[in-house]
């Protein structure tokens, strides 16, 4: 059998994640779906996102698998890395060739190449003007994310934002989660 072209997949992705938003859904269960489904989508080998409390410290709610958990938890711990800078900014942000990057991310850059990673790409979850979080890709190999990739990405993350917006009623208090169940859980 034929796989579907990658249109197709993206489309299904998204009708299944939206989906099991009409249900009562697990947010953890859910994210996670969503960031396994990016590292099959993309161009990436894995994927990791994180979120912000209402104190605007971000914590770590789905990975794809140990070395992205644990790439994404070093960034925290060292205050650094792609994800950082892509929450700060509110923009996507790329490191095609990790070893070019280490001048900016000098602790990120050894932690991510020996993890197996050679590139690395942060996209925001952004709603309602707030960045909520971000979601970072990993890849084996050097290279850039395409125009179409990053839309992917983006469009992945926003459902992510409805994700996590359907936890929690969209109101001022909530649009950036609270101390409510979904971030207590953890991975």
């Amino acid at each position: 059998m034929t796989e579907a072209p990658r249109e197709t997949r993206v489309l299904e992705a998204v009708v299944s994640l939206v989906d099991s938003l009409l249900d009562d859904f697990d947010l953890v269960e859910n994210l996670t779906d969503l960031t396994h489904r990016c590292a099959a989508l993309l161009d990436v080998d894995a994927a990791g996102l994180l979120l912000a409390d209402p104190h605007r410290q971000l914590h770590l709610m789905a990975a794809t698998s140990e070395q992205s958990s644990e790439l994404e938890l070093f960034q925290l711990q060292a205050d650094e890395g792609p994800c950082l800078d892509c929450f700060a900014g509110g923009r996507p942000v790329s490191g095609p060739d990790l070893p070019l990057e280490a001048h900016r991310w000098p602790r990120f850059v050894p932690a991510a190449t020996e993890a197996g990673f050679a590139s690395v790409h942060a996209v925001p979850m952004r709603a309602a003007g707030t960045v909520l979080g971000t979601l970072g890709l990993f890849g084996a190999d050097t290279g850039d994310l395409n125009e179409a990739d990053l839309l992917v990405a983006q469009t992945l993350a926003h459902v992510a934002c409805v994700a996590i917006l359907q936890d929690h009623a969209p109101t001022p208090a909530t649009v950036v989660p609270g101390s409510n169940k979904a971030s207590s859980r953890s991975m």
